[in-house]
């Protein structure tokens, strides 16, 4: 048996752990032994070496006349002594013995021990072939991963037989189902939870493995196996020789690198798959747009299911060339050529099969043969666009609108293209568009277009405060825009508004907010716009600012992603993938002066255990404010758990110890905080790897000095 799962065993608590080995619990009380329990497996032992109870066991051990008692009162102050495991030879009846043997002092008045043991009769195990290959299989295991349980698919059954990281489990049998349970509600990720749970499905594992006809299932789950940090952990589920056939062996072990990144690539497919996006990745075989052999869908987001009324997301690699999703002729030609020609396109078409127009937008996505396709609803907007234009040319106004702001051109751009068509076509003075600033306290115009005889204004429209704007939801409540065609019948009624648009010299405006995730974001408008041409202006303006909401959100969302893939959820601090970016450019980019601060929060792991981790949490973000405070977030890193970094380039080293003493001056003032600091600065950014390690060892330095000031030991995960 390997020493080091002997100690594991012995020294994890007073419970007999395992049933497969010969295990007892002993007390010394004084100098007598008694044998306080003991599994199957030990009484076979004993009975190996002829003794055949407990009982005769206890008086053979209290016994003077074989001198074992002798030997084992000075195996039981040599355990004491050390504080370790211990393991002893004996030679009882003729048998070759081994005890491995954990004790406890628990009153020294009476000479009080408990004691833990594993008994071996070594001369006379009888190890057939076959278990001799279980345990150098199961050996082979115990180095290779983390947890190693043996599951009866028909007996309801779950045996821990190895684990390596934590004592929350303990080993031994426990129910297949409410041991499942539990370990998903402790370790596996919320969003993981239900997918976990169905892969270890007894049923479903009989049915995987007769499915795929291999010995091995392999999934991979985002794990915390200590504190509240998630990493991923690969699952695997094995059938051996070992076992009978309704057993198999389950394994758990963490993931390479490489690995690491392919789940952590996955993670950002299902952020996009969250997104409100109709987003799907389209692979095309043909040899031009008018032979084409077939179109499969790789991937779907389940957003595009709910939009086009079709089943792709769980479904990767299906064909749809000439079904619902790829039916439309037009459709089909603008993805061959985004696949092949890498020529980005728009297009709208009626589908057919539920009823709606909707506008694609494809470009070419992983090399050459595939196509992205972002899918919008816009059958509102070409409803509204049909009933105006029976009027006169509003439907191919919006149409052309639309087409200039989802043509690809940069957002600017597109504005101030639609704009001059719109003035141009409504025979308006002045087409506007006016965003807030600093959360919505201020307003800049920002788009202007103007007619020939009309003199810009734009200037005139920065930093207002909405006292200085109309305001026209105050005076025309429950309005969702502002539309006056002679502003001389605002004079008696809306004193105020007709004074602010008599001062300017506008005889007519129709002006429609703009919103952003439900929050105000800007106002479009015209002035001085002429209806002779029979245009809607109110609608025009309508279906237009649904085009800008949506090039918000999109812009929102693309901030979020970027957000997400860079900063601490915690914190709000940046994350350690973004640490190792900046530590690379940093070692071969320009060189330049570099600072580096290791911070570390001290007692950490007992703020967790007596308070909560919310409170611990708590405590992480007051740290992080404290750094971000003073060197800003540009520089401030989370590496993981409780340990910061600050990479403070292009400074003095004047600035940079000042800037240092006035942390630790504040991070001694602070009230509950506790920080472990650990500062260098180099002036060679190619030096930064040396100036972390040196950076990092003066922190534990001073983490291990807080605990030897504080006369206690550091807990395990500080």
């Amino acid at each position: 048996m390997d020493k080091k799962l002997i100690e594991q065993y012995l020294m994890d608590g007073f419970t007999l752990s395992n049933d497969d080995l010969p295990m007892a619990n002993m007390e010394f009380r004084g100098e007598r032994v008694i044998v306080v329990q003991a599994n199957e497996a030990y009484i076979n032992e004993l009975k190996s070496i002829g003794v055949p109870s407990l009982e005769v066991a206890e008086g053979f051990f209290n016994s003077a006349e074989h001198g074992v008692h002798k030997k084992f009162i000075e195996f039981r102050d040599k355990c004491l002594k050390s504080g370790k495991v211990e393991t002893m030879d004996f030679v009882i009846r003729g048998k070759y013995i081994e005890i491995s043997m954990y004790c406890e002092e628990v009153k020294d008045s009476i000479r009080y021990v408990k004691c833990k043991v594993i008994f071996f009769n070594l001369s006379e195990h009888d190890r057939s072939e076959v278990e001799a290959e279980r345990k150098e299989a199961l050996q082979n295991l115990y180095s290779l991963y983390d947890y190693i349980n043996a599951l009866d698919l028909n007996g309801n059954k779950i045996r821990r037989l190895y684990n390596s990281v934590d004592n929350e489990y303990r080993l031994g049998v426990y129910d297949f189902d409410s041991y499942l349970a539990n370990y998903a509600e402790a370790h596996i990720h919320p969003s993981e939870r239900e997918a976990f749970l169905n892969d270890f499905d007894r049923e479903q594992i009989v049915r995987r493995f007769r499915e795929s006809g291999k010995r091995f299932l392999i999934s991979f789950y985002k794990t915390a196996l200590l504190g509240d940090d998630y990493k991923w952990k690969a699952y695997i589920i094995m059938r051996t020789n070992l076992e009978e056939e309704n057993m198999v062996y389950s394994c758990v072990r963490g993931v390479d690198a490489s690995m690491e990144h392919v789940l952590i690539r996955d993670d950002y497919v299902r952020l996009i798959n969250e997104m409100p996006l109709a987003y799907g990745i389209f692979e095309v075989d043909g040899e031009d747009v008018d032979k084409i052999y077939d179109i499969k869908c790789m991937f779907a987001s389940k957003k595009l299911d709910e939009l086009m009324g079709v089943k792709l997301a769980d479904s990767p690699g299906i064909s749809v060339y000439g079904k619902e999703i790829m039916h439309n002729p037009e459709l089909v030609e603008y993805v061959y050529k985004a696949a092949y020609k890498n020529e980005n396109g728009k297009v709208s078409y009626f589908a057919e099969h539920n009823d709606k127009w909707v506008l694609a937008n494809t470009s070419q996505a992983a090399g050459k043969g595939r196509c992205a396709v972002i899918f919008e609803d816009i059958t509102k907007e070409r409803l509204t666009s049909e009933r105006i234009g029976r009027e006169w040319r509003t439907d191919d106004l919006i149409i052309a609108c639309t087409k200039l702001l989802h043509g690809g051109l940069p957002f600017d751009e597109a504005v101030d293209a639609v704009f001059d068509k719109i003035g141009n076509s409504i025979g308006a003075r002045r087409v506007y568009l006016v965003e807030s600033r600093d959360d919505g306290s201020v307003y800049s115009e920002t788009h202007e277009w103007t007619s020939a005889s009309t003199k810009p204004a734009i200037t005139a429209f920065q930093n207002m405060k909405r006292a200085d704007m109309l305001n026209w939801e105050n005076e025309f409540v429950g309005a969702t825009s502002l539309v006056v065609d002679d502003v001389e019948t605002l004079k008696s009624g809306h004193k105020k508004i007709y004074q602010i648009l008599n001062d300017f010299g506008v005889h007519n405006i129709v002006e429609v907010p703009v919103y952003d995730n439900a929050q105000l974001a800007a106002y479009l408008g015209c002035t001085d716009y002429s209806n002779s041409k029979g245009l809607d202006v109110r609608e025009l303006f309508d279906t237009i600012s649904y085009f800008i909401t949506a090039e918000y959100n999109r812009r929102r969302l693309m901030r979020e992603i970027e957000r997400k893939s860079t900063y601490d959820g915690l914190c709000d601090v940046r994350n350690r993938s973004t640490l190792e970016r900046a530590i690379r450019v940093l070692k071969h980019g320009v060189d330049t002066s570099v600072g580096v601060i290791y911070a570390d929060a001290n007692g950490l792991k007992i703020v967790n255990d007596t308070k909560g981790h919310e409170a611990g949490d708590e405590l992480l973000k007051r740290l992080s404010n404290i750094l971000v405070s003073h060197f800003g977030d540009e520089y401030v890193y989370r590496a993981g758990g409780d340990e910061f970094v600050v990479v403070y380039p292009h400074s003095t080293k004047a600035e940079f110890e000042k800037r240092y003493k006035e942390l630790a001056e504040d991070f001694g003032k602070a009230e509950d905080l506790s920080v472990a600091l650990g500062g260098s600065w180099t002036a060679h950014s190619e030096e930064v790897s040396e100036l972390l390690r040196e950076a990092d060892k003066k922190m534990y330095e001073d983490k291990a000095n807080y605990y030897k000031k504080n006369n206690r030991r550091r807990p395990r995960s500080d």
